[in-house]
């Protein structure tokens, strides 16, 4: 029997019924996998641009981008190849790649070559684990002042992510603290660690934005703030996933002493175009 492939390219607020039914049953089957592409359906289709490869019916892959002050995020799941890539990484001065399988199942490499064809200086491949816990598996570390973050920590938490080297507007932080949700620990009224939520479904939350000032290390606070937004994630029913780089030892440690553990290990690719500066 001929399979039936048709590759579709849809921005996510153009989709029909039916491929927006699709797209749910992927995720229903698995959250992990198919929470950023669920998360732009719900809440960012304007900013989404989507390649699918339908086969028979059934959706067997797609390569899902969504903007990033300029870039672009990738995230590529199931049977893509770098050919998929080519009407999206033309619209974007930087990306970055997450494949949503295991290292041991794609092979990386043609896509750093397609990348390098379209003028992408010096991509650079890293491995990340992803990590999970529910509530049954967690296990609470409280030391601190931590705190849910508000309004009235706007200006705090605005200094801070630019000390992480990730600054935020006045807009932007408010959006961040009062849809994402953010706790963040203080010392002698100074905002010093902050963990939040990406993503945030009924399913499936994803933790991220960790951090922790440079000179309040080593006092349990990353492990504190990232403990508290996690317990919500359980609390409401949801698993708690998060995503850390291989070598980030330090970081691994503390998410499994509160849990975690690793389901997978998945390449990424970080790449700008040559004429970006």
């Amino acid at each position: 029997m001929i399979a039936l492939v048709e590759v579709i390219h849809k921005n996510l607020k153009e989709l029909d019924y039916d491929l927006w039914i699709k797209i749910v049953k992927l995720y229903v089957s698995n959250p992990i996998d198919h929470c950023y592409l669920m998360n732009g359906l719900l809440y960012n289709p304007e900013r989404s641009d989507t390649i699918f490869v339908i086969k028979n019916g059934v959706i067997t892959g797609y390569v899902y981008a969504f903007t990033i002050r300029g870039g672009l995020r990738i995230v590529l799941w199931g049977e893509t190849s770098p050919k998929h890539l080519s009407s999206i990484l033309d619209k974007s001065t930087f990306v970055i790649i997450n494949f949503q399988k295991d290292a041991e199942e794609i092979e990386v490499e043609p896509y750093l070559t397609a990348l390098v064809e379209r003028k992408y200086r010096n991509p650079e491949l890293s491995y990340f684990y992803d990590m999970v816990t529910d509530e049954e598996r967690f296990k609470p570390y409280r030391a601190g002042n931590v705190r849910k973050l508000n309004e009235a920590d706007l200006d705090a938490f605005i200094e801070i992510r630019k000390i992480h080297g990730r600054p935020v507007s006045r807009e932007e932080a408010l959006e961040l603290i009062k849809q994402r949700r953010f706790y963040g620990v203080y010392e002698n009224d100074k905002l010093v660690g902050i963990a939040g939520a990406r993503i945030k479904l009924p399913e499936i939350w994803i933790i991220g934005n960790v951090f922790v000032h440079p000179d309040y290390r080593g006092r349990g606070y990353g492990k504190a703030v990232t403990s508290a937004i996690t317990e919500d994630a359980v609390k409401s029913g949801a698993l708690a996933y998060l995503q850390v780089e291989t070598t980030n030892s330090i970081a691994i440690n503390i998410y499994e002493k509160l849990g975690y553990r690793t389901i997978r290990k998945n390449p990424w690719i970080f790449a700008e175009k040559e004429q970006y500066n």
